[in-house]
């Protein structure tokens, strides 16, 4: 074989296998692309995707529109505590919606029972709802789980004082004020 046919041969054998790593490259950014693509998708229907809207929507003052958002995120993450505090904090700080709060609240704790936070906000909304003793018991459940939560003494003092006892209110006030409450 001449020298000038093996280099026309490895000239084609080099075209071929531009050719299959050409159409192979191209396969690998298809596929490079549909991962991304898939991602960025997956990432605007997170649950925090959700919530960050919501939070948006909630800045705005558009309250039920935030809801609606937290509620797709409480969809796509059922078992995010965090979601349903979110949704809990929301409904009663700026609704009034109560008993829905409550029971966002009760969804988070059954996601962890040993949650400081959530336990204070279905306190809160309890007590809101004039269900006094059950608020006592989820405020004081939030006080074992964090001593010197300063809301929770604060409203368990509200919960005492609407139970008629004075005295015991006041100590919860008093501890509310020796950690820095100054309402």
């Amino acid at each position: 074989m001449s020298e000038k046919h093996k280099l026309v041969e490895a000239r084609q054998v080099d075209d071929r296998l531009l050719k299959i790593l050409g159409t192979t490259f191209s396969l690998a950014m298809i596929a490079l692309t549909v991962l991304c693509t898939s991602t960025l998708a997956q990432e605007n229907n997170s649950a925090y995707t959700w919530l960050d809207k919501g939070n948006a929507l909630a800045e705005k003052g558009d309250y039920e529109g935030a809801i609606k958002a937290f509620n797709m995120a409480t969809e796509l993450s059922p078992q995010d505590k965090h979601v349903w505090m979110t949704k809990g904090l929301l409904l009663a700080a700026h609704l009034s919606r109560y008993n829905e709060s409550v029971e966002a609240y009760e969804r988070a704790l059954q996601i962890d029972p040993n949650d400081a936070d959530a336990w204070f906000g279905k306190g809160a909304g309890l007590n809101k709802t004039g269900k006094y003793e059950e608020a006592l018991q989820s405020l004081n459940r939030s006080i074992e789980l964090d001593p010197k939560k300063v809301e929770a003494w604060k409203v368990k003092g509200d919960v005492l004082k609407a139970l008629g006892h004075s005295a015991d209110a006041e100590v919860a006030y008093a501890k509310a004020r020796e950690l820095g409450y100054e309402g």
